[in-house]
């Protein structure tokens, strides 16, 4: 059971199985394109039939949102979750949704996330809060795929480094300790 808001209807969801099927098979066509998840949202970016399921307009590349925004995770994150009804002496026009953290308060796009549109396997209460929360870290991971590979690299290398300070520090205090406990003694003649 997944609702994906009040204007995606049966048709919509079918024409959307269709162009992601149609994707992954031009990818394994593409040889020189590995079929990972950040090239096939590239590639529903430039497809004519995603175009025409998102009302003549081409869809978003979403796939450097938390990049592209200040505090992109954050901003993301309350964009989902944040459709309220406008307050007073506040209009706004129909197709429009009223959510504050958008600039301008004005949004096209309706309100996504509703309570138990999807079921957990582990049991996972699927709350609004918990539902954006997933797709915040899905949209944070096509930004970034290599992101932990490249923190691991980072770490191991600053053990390295470190054991390789550590060793120059004792070699060099091997070498320079019979320099810095010698005593000169000079005799000055009166």
């Amino acid at each position: 059971m997944i609702t994906l808001g009040k204007k995606l209807n049966v048709v919509g969801i079918d024409s959307f199985r269709r162009i992601l099927s149609g994707l992954i098979t031009h990818q394994r066509q593409v040889p020189n394109v590995p079929p990972e998840i950040t090239n096939i949202i590239k590639l529903l970016h430039a497809c004519q039939e995603a175009r025409f399921a998102n009302g003549g307009a081409y869809p978003p590349d979403l796939s450097l949102i938390t990049k592209a925004r200040h505090n992109g995770q954050n901003y993301v994150f309350a964009v989902l979750t944040g459709y309220r009804d406008p307050p007073a002496g506040v209009s706004i026009r129909e197709g429009l949704h009223y959510n504050p953290y958008f600039p301008g308060g004005a949004i096209a796009m309706p309100k996504m996330l509703n309570d138990g549109a999807v079921e957990y396997e582990d049991g996972t209460p699927a709350t609004e809060a918990q539902m954006g929360k997933d797709v915040v870290s899905f949209l944070a991971w096509t930004a970034e795929p290599e992101m932990e590979e490249r923190k691991l690299m980072g770490f191991k290398w600053i053990f390295v480094s470190s054991l390789a300070l550590l060793q120059a520090g004792y070699y060099r205090r091997l070498k320079w300790s019979i320099f810095k406990s010698r005593k000169l003694v000079l005799d000055v003649v009166n």
